[in-house]
């Protein structure tokens, strides 16, 4: 073996060694982490948001919050429990969900596009989600749920994987207009090839 491939050698296994250690450390890391449960990683997701945005006033109770693993990183997601589309905003692309990657203190999409298209709901907003909540239940479970408010009413969208509907409330009344619904159900997608099998799935942490 000659002078450079020898070196060539001897780099490629030290890259492989400090590779397979940081690996190892990166689990280690990890189940250190899970071992903690899901109230305290919640809390640490908490307080990177704090930390980073100290000037984004979320409120908790808006948000469905999950936890999530693999072998690679341990995940927090905010999910908008109802996405309030407020008076002529239809067009604008506004930001509901957001997701805290633990270890390395990121948060998605904040740290990529900023805050400025994340919606807050302003306290007149808050009053007309409570006001259609109360008039149509809503959350429903297993359901997305969209309110887009209009002149003279409120479009409620919920939607699954399997089905959809779309309603309409009175915005004085709050009952639902007659002969306004559309329910369906979504085509399922074609299974190609059997699909490719996630080799490091998230396993949710639930306690």
């Amino acid at each position: 073996m000659n002078l450079h491939a020898s070196i060539f050698f001897i780099t490629l296994s030290i890259v492989s060694s400090v590779d397979v250690l940081g690996q190892g450390h990166n689990r280690m890391e990890i189940e250190r982490i899970t071992t903690l449960g899901k109230d305290s990683i919640t809390e640490i997701a908490h307080g990177i948001v704090r930390q980073k945005y100290p000037d984004l006033d979320i409120i908790l109770g808006d948000f469905d919050i999950s936890v999530w693993s693999n072998t690679q990183e341990v995940l927090v997601q905010y999910k908008r429990r109802i996405r309030f589309v407020p008076l002529g905003q239809e067009t604008r692309n506004y930001t509901y969900d957001f997701t805290v990657h633990v270890m390395p203190h990121r948060i998605s999409p904040f740290d990529f596009f900023g805050i400025d298209d994340f919606y807050l709901p302003t306290s007149e907003d808050r009053e007309k989600i409570s006001f259609v909540q109360n008039a149509f239940g809503l959350p429903r479970q297993w359901f997305d749920s969209e309110v887009t408010e209009k002149e003279d009413k409120y479009v409620v969208s919920l939607s699954n994987e399997v089905s959809f509907g779309i309603y309409e409330i009175d915005k004085v009344t709050g009952m639902e207009i007659p002969q306004s619904s559309i329910e369906g159900n979504w085509e399922p997608e074609p299974d190609i090839l059997g699909g490719e099998e996630d080799k490091d799935p998230y396993v949710e942490i639930k306690e």
